[in-house]
């Protein structure tokens, strides 16, 4: 009797110490998720009000760039006009937002895919792109994964800046091509938002992106226009001035052209280091009626920040009330050897 009272009293002892553990374990988790749930649920709550954060689902990238967007507090809306991404879809706003800081610009031929499921390698560019990484870094430390081969020549340079911050650390791939679920891109933005302390930010510098794939992957972050697998792209027009090795943007091209100002042409990747004089070659202003405009095409050489940009300073005097133009050609040459594939035409006003 006695044998069996006590291995009654150490059986139920041995259920109660079960229980308190596994109500410790238990707390300890709903801990953690408490502490990512805010931003999480914030940003996933901006596209789906009555649906919850659902971990194990591939994530696209609509919901990512929301889930960016709430993590790291960007609410400046820029003007987009993907046709996919119409001003009264649930989106709009989010990817509005994305794309004024500059980590995203979509897919090429005026699309930018917010359905279209995520993969490693457009998270690396996003990443990559907001923490101003070098986007044409040569493969190096990518090299000891598996699947190194995999990855694409538009992501290879972001790919091998977060490797060497530790991206993938003690794994042996690295998984570019493979989609990812809610609970992967929410460990890969707390691994360099939150756990490596990156403060709030107002987005990457406008010469970071390089160009999504056309599906966005197979090329960058998207886009992809022409021009061999991850196409140069071209980002926009500026009036700049140029104080030393740093240029300071005083307006959008599109708005009119002010007398004196250098115009300054921002693509998605390095482009003044290899292939200069080509280049120069690429870029000319002209008149409406096709007479060749006298300018200088410079760079200014040495200058990270700049790595990206191409400037224009007219000789001829523009006269105002008149328009003209700038013709970039199809061939113009990023650093990594990847060319614009088609050519762009931006017409401008003069003040």
């Amino acid at each position: 009797m006695f044998k069996k009272t006590r291995l009654s009293a150490i059986l139920s002892l041995f259920i109660v110490m079960i229980m308190v553990f596994s109500a410790v374990s238990f707390a300890d988790t709903d801990t953690s998720l408490n502490q990512t749930s805010e931003w999480v649920t914030k940003g996933w709550k901006r596209l789906y009000k009555e649906q919850e954060f659902q971990p194990d689902k591939n994530l696209t990238r609509a919901e990512v760039v929301a889930l960016v967007n709430s993590l790291l507090n960007f609410k400046e809306e820029g003007e987009i006009d993907f046709s996919d991404v119409p001003a009264d879809s649930q989106y709009y706003r989010e990817v509005s937002r994305a794309v004024k800081a500059g980590y995203v610009i979509g897919r090429g031929g005026g699309i930018f895919d917010p359905e279209g499921e995520i993969n490693g390698a457009e998270i690396c560019m996003i990443i990559a792109r907001i923490l101003e990484l070098d986007l044409d870094s040569q493969p190096d430390e990518v090299l000891q994964f598996k699947d190194a081969d995999d990855v694409p020549k538009w992501a290879v340079g972001a790919v091998e800046s977060l490797v060497k911050k530790g991206l993938r650390k003690g794994k042996n791939k690295v998984k570019s091509l493979e989609n990812l679920t809610g609970s992967e891109v929410v460990e890969l933005l707390e691994q360099f938002f939150v756990e490596t302390g990156v403060p709030e930010t107002e987005g990457p510098k406008r010469e970071e992106e390089p160009a999504e794939p056309k599906e966005e992957v197979p090329a960058v972050q998207e886009e992809g226009k022409g021009g061999g697998k991850s196409p140069l792209n071209f980002q926009g027009a500026f009036l700049v001035s140029i104080d030393g090795d740093k240029s300071t943007e005083l307006g959008k091209l599109e708005d009119g052209y002010s007398q004196g100002a250098i115009i300054k042409l921002v693509f998605d990747r390095g482009i003044v280091r290899e292939h200069w004089e080509n280049n120069q070659q690429q870029i000319r202003l002209q008149a409406n009626n096709g007479t060749v405009l006298k300018s200088e095409v410079f760079r200014i050489e040495g200058a990270d920040g700049e790595k990206s940009h191409i400037f224009i300073k007219p000789i001829d005097e523009l006269k105002s009330g008149k328009s003209a133009n700038i013709i970039i050609g199809e061939d113009l040459m990023a650093n990594n050897g990847n060319t614009l594939g088609k050519e762009e035409i931006i017409k401008f006003s003069i003040k």
